[in-house]
């Protein structure tokens, strides 16, 4: 069926996220901060998409954004942060989104 889409488990990882996470290795040590924050923020759309939300929290704690990065990369990663957050019931959710927000206008 074309209507039904399967979805790994919750304890799996995404397959497309270990050339991800090498990529993002490399971009860090050759402090590249433009590559760097991209594929962070498309790590985290492929936790957030499937419902890895733990994985999602850990990169975050893990990894520092990059302070150059442009502002649609800031507006991305706030409102991953705050959808992540959201899930969680963490109360500073709100902040992100807001954040992202006043990034992306």
């Amino acid at each position: 069926r074309l209507g039904s889409v399967k979805r790994p488990p919750p304890s799996t990882t995404v397959p497309s996220d270990v050339p991800s996470c090498a990529a993002q290795r490399t971009a860090s040590l050759r402090h590249d901060d433009e590559t760097q924050a991209s594929l962070i923020n498309r790590l985290l759309r492929n936790y957030v998409h499937y419902n890895l939300y733990d994985q999602a929290n850990n990169l975050v704690s893990k990894t520092t954004f990059p302070e150059s990065a442009s502002s649609p990369q800031f507006a991305r990663y706030h409102y991953y942060l705050g959808r992540i957050k959201a899930v969680q019931l963490n109360y500073s959710a709100h902040t992100n989104l807001q954040q992202a927000i006043r990034r992306a206008a």
